[in-house]
């Protein structure tokens, strides 16, 4: 056995050329469908993901990306009710981009140069069967099916010299399942809570 072949099969193989050439277009075909189910089956935003892009959004004042963590009709119908058209959704995120840099320059500065903050997911809950209904009637408002949400916990720990400040303290950021992808969860962000913070 050769490569994986009898001495047969390699003088077959050598006696017709078009053979190898099949079998190379055979396996070119099997990793193309490999990369398509992995990517249509397993794709998505997890949870971790999302809780982390928010937190760095957060700290750096990115509102773009804190939205894009935000389900789509969720965000239409917010903007709506803000009195902003469809077609402003740009100029409106702009907006809100601009008040939340402003805001993270000015904490930054308040807390000086030395702020160091960083975090790690510790634990995430699978909310309750009567939670999970309750969210899903309240995110139905919004023709949006919801498949799960958790709670998730995370470790963070902030140190500011220029305050003498330093401690770790835990976060509860709220996720929902659509479809494959977790968003955060608007409808309950205010059980978005530190632990004896500051």
């Amino acid at each position: 056995v050769m490569y994986g072949m009898t001495e047969e099969q390699r003088e077959k193989c050598e006696e017709n050329p078009d053979i190898d050439r099949i079998g190379i277009a055979a396996v070119a075909a099997a990793a193309i469908v490999v990369v398509f189910l992995a990517v249509n089956l397993l794709g998505g935003r997890g949870y971790e993901s999302t809780v982390t892009k928010f937190l760095d959004a957060t700290l750096d004042g990115d509102a773009e990306t804190i939205i894009s963590l935000l389900p789509d009709k969720m965000v239409d119908q917010a903007l709506e009710e803000l009195g902003y058209h469809p077609s402003d959704r740009d100029q409106a995120v702009e907006e809100l981009d601009a008040a939340l840099q402003s805001a993270a320059g000015s904490l930054k500065e308040a807390l000086g140069d030395n702020l160091k903050v960083s975090y790690n997911v510790v634990s995430a809950e699978d909310l309750s069967a009567s939670k999970l209904l309750e969210l899903r009637q309240s995110y139905s408002v919004y023709d949006i099916d919801v498949d799960g949400a958790k709670e998730v916990d995370v470790e963070m720990t902030v140190t500011a010299t220029a305050l003498d400040l330093s401690g770790t303290y835990t976060l509860t950021v709220p996720v929902v399942q659509v479809g494959r992808s977790w968003y955060l969860d608007a409808e309950n962000f205010r059980i978005y809570s530190f632990s004896s913070f500051w």
